[in-house]
Order: structure tokens, then sequence, then C-alpha cells
């Protein structure tokens, strides 16, 4: 399988304050010519289906892009969005984009319920894999048992024992609401990273469909004054949102 090109000298660290020990970078956007000819290589090479049918027709505009927007749940500006959020119907089944193995299925506050799966195929010249997030489910379909997460914990990742083989458009999950999103807006947050280590670099999912890219509606509000006159255009596209900020629109 072809090696993609060396990453790691084409990033700049993710904007903002980000809690954690995980590093996350994104694309340098002045060395464009190389990212295109890194997209172009990727698209050309492998084949990703889609974790939920017409997901790009489902993006949130206001605040569901890759990039900057006005947080809907912590109600600041300037916050560096590192995937998509897909608006689906709770429930709805959630694949798996490409073979992988399973390398997460748990909770945590902010992801809610959620699943990472590494892909092996899929690496860089510079040594950093892929792998795909799937947060904010109802349920999870795949998950370790005992005896893996302690092989897994305690002896190696890399057993073959402890590894979990996820098909290509494989269920995985289901839509839902846990996490942050405290049960309001049901949808998928999809996240793609080229990991090493403790350092994630963050790829604009849309850009390995091959398709264009869109900027949040809310990017360039920075001021809660700019947000609430944003919002008396848009109240009844943003009113499942308004439960977040109650107390200040």
């Amino acid at each position: 399988m072809m090696q993609l090109q060396a990453i790691e000298n084409h990033v700049v660290q993710r904007p903002g304050t980000v809690n954690g020990i995980t590093k996350h970078y994104i694309p340098d956007t002045q060395k464009q010519a190389f990212w295109d000819a890194f997209y172009h290589a990727f698209t050309s090479t492998f084949k990703l289906t889609e974790p939920i049918e017409g997901f790009t027709e489902k993006i949130n505009p206001y605040f569901g892009y890759f990039g900057f927007r006005w947080h809907p749940i912590n109600f600041r500006p300037a916050y560096y969005h590192i995937g998509i959020d897909i608006s689906e119907t709770p429930g709805t089944a959630i694949t798996t984009v490409y073979p992988g193995t399973l390398e997460y299925s748990g909770f945590a506050n902010v992801n809610g319920n959620y699943i990472i799966v590494k892909h092996p195929e899929i690496t860089t010249a510079d040594g950093y894999m892929l792998q795909s997030l799937y947060m904010h489910c109802e349920t999870l379909e795949v998950s370790f048992n005992l005896f893996q997460k302690i092989s897994r914990e305690y002896l190696s990742k890399n057993l073959a024992l402890s590894n979990i083989t996820i098909a290509q458009a494989q269920q995985i999950a289901t839509v839902g609401t846990t996490g942050n999103n405290l049960g309001v807006v049901p949808h998928l947050h999809l996240q793609f990273e080229f990991v090493k280590a403790t350092k994630h670099i963050a790829i604009n999912p849309l850009k390995l469909y091959n398709q264009p890219i869109q900027q949040n509606l809310t990017a360039e509000i920075i001021t809660e004054a700019g947000f609430k006159e944003f919002y008396q255009d848009k109240a009844e596209e943003l009113q499942p949102w308004k439960k977040f900020w109650v107390q200040k629109i």
C-alpha cells in the first residue's frame, strides 16, 4: 500500500487554548501547494465510504464545518472545530469509513459515547497513522471484552488477541446526543487525525472525500453582541441550540 508524504513540517498548532495532554495540529494554510498534492494523493489511493448516507448535505452550516466557529455550547468566538458535525435522526446507523482496528469504545464527558478506529493501511513517510473518530453516539455497537481490555492496558495494544478488526462500511454506532451535546441536538461529530504518539494532526474530513470546503457561518463573529445580532436574523434555524444560551439571548 502506498505511503503518503511526510506531513510533520507542514502543520501549525491548533489555534486557541485546548485542555489535555494531546497536542493537536492542523494543516498550515501557508503551504497550500503541499496540501493540495497530499489530498490528491490520498483521494487517488484511498476510497472512503460515507459514515452516514448523504452526509455532506447534512453538515450544520453554522457550527458544523472544520475551522473557526462560534462555539454553540461554550458560547464563545474563534473556537477552532477540528471535525464536522453531521445532523441526523437519533438512532441512525453510523458506519466506519475504511477498514481498520478498534482503538477505543467508551464514554468521555465532552465526546459522549464515542469510537476511535485506527487505519494501519494509511500512513505517512514520517510515521503518522490515520484514525477516525465518531462522537456523541447513542449506542456503541463494537467494544472490547474484559480480557481484551486487560491485554491492551497491561500487555500490548498490538497483541492479536486484543485487536478487533473493523470492516469498511460496518455499523459501529448510532447517532445520539451524548456528551457536551447535552441531549439537545442529535448529530455525529466525525474527526480524522494522523497520529504519532501524543501529536495529532487533524485533517478536514471533506478534503479526504475530495469535496469543497466551506466556512462556518459564525466563523467571523467575535463578540457576544455580534452573535446576538446574528441570532436575531437566524432565530428559527438556531432555535434548537437556544437551550444552551437561555441566560444570554
